[in-house]
């Protein structure tokens, strides 16, 4: 009988995570991405990541989820919820993942003194980890609008150019006045990849 209902209990289990895994693919396909507006998400596993990529899609947002998570113990485990994240949000959510640093030394001093004390201990936890969240968050920004500098940056020289050429009557090089591979402001993959190696641990 206990194994009919463990039975039972995993196929509920079951078809409700391929009712998740469509209702996020179809939130994602009912608002275009683009449109969407960037949202930083803190994660701290899969499961606990269906339902509010689901709901913020449905909302407006593109989430990023960002793993950092030092108070996950052992180790074994902290990097299996890691792998399972990522191969879920690659594989199924289509939502990227960035890890951030997982600072154990700080966990360490800031909340395991708190002991068996759950409220501070848990207020402690989440202000370390959304503290280091939102650092990532700041490093971003600045990114972002370092990059949007320099492209209004190489825009106007391309316009000066453009102008000088027409005003001296000269047939203006290929580059200049051609529309840029990347739209400005964006980035491209391997920019996206140089920003967080230069600026996230690992």
């Amino acid at each position: 009988m206990d194994a009919k209902k463990s039975q039972d209990a995993q196929e509920i289990l079951d078809a409700k995570e391929i009712l998740d895994v469509q209702e996020i693919l179809d939130a994602r396909a009912s608002v275009d991405a683009g449109e969407r507006k960037p949202l930083l998400l803190h994660a701290c596993c899969g499961p606990c990541s269906l339902e509010p990529v689901r709901l913020l899609r449905e909302q407006g947002y593109e989430p990023t989820i960002c793993w950092t998570n030092p108070n996950i113990a052992p180790v074994a485990e902290h990097d299996l919820r890691l792998r399972t994240l990522q191969a879920w949000a690659a594989e199924v959510a289509h939502v990227d993942v960035i890890v951030a640093g997982d600072d154990r030394a700080a966990w360490e001093r800031g909340v395991a003194p708190a002991g068996w004390d759950r409220p501070r201990r848990c207020r402690a936890c989440y202000a370390l980890r959304l503290a280091e969240a939102c650092r990532f968050s700041a490093v971003e920004a600045a990114v972002d609008r370092q990059h949007a500098r320099d492209a209004r940056k190489a825009a106007r020289a391309q316009q000066r150019a453009a102008k000088k050429n027409a005003q001296a009557g000269t047939q203006p090089d290929a580059q200049v006045g051609a529309q840029p591979d990347v739209q400005a402001g964006a980035r491209t993959d391997a920019q996206i990849g140089a920003r967080v190696n230069q600026h996230i641990t690992v």
